[in-house]
């Protein structure tokens, strides 16, 4: 019986090929990133860098997670710099943004 395993977080957000055939019988059994490869996605995508696996990640999985966050990084900051403003997410949580005003309701 073959071994299979999940993607860690941050990989499976990015990579196209994230829980499939390639990834859990292979790639995340092997934790090579063999077959990480890497699909649009924005910065706001991306989980919080995991610290806390940092001792136990692989030498390939420490050095996909550290180029891609270090590159959305600067895709934002270069974003910032020249002007663009960032992205915000409504909340809609907040009791705020849910209120329709009496103007808008016509």
């Amino acid at each position: 019986m073959k071994e299979i395993c999940f993607p860690p977080v941050w990989c499976k957000d990015i990579c196209k090929h994230a829980l499939s055939d390639a990834c859990v019988e292979e790639c995340a059994v092997k934790r090579n990133c063999e077959n990480f490869r890497i699909k649009p996605f924005e910065f706001d995508d991306l989980p919080p860098y995991p610290l806390e696996d940092f001792e136990t990640m692989s030498k390939e999985e420490k050095i996909y997670s550290l180029a891609i966050y270090t590159a959305k990084l600067t895709e934002k900051i270069q974003e910032v710099e020249n002007g663009q403003l960032p992205k915000i997410r409504q909340d809609n949580d907040n009791t705020r943004s849910r209120t329709i005003f009496k103007d808008v309701k016509k």
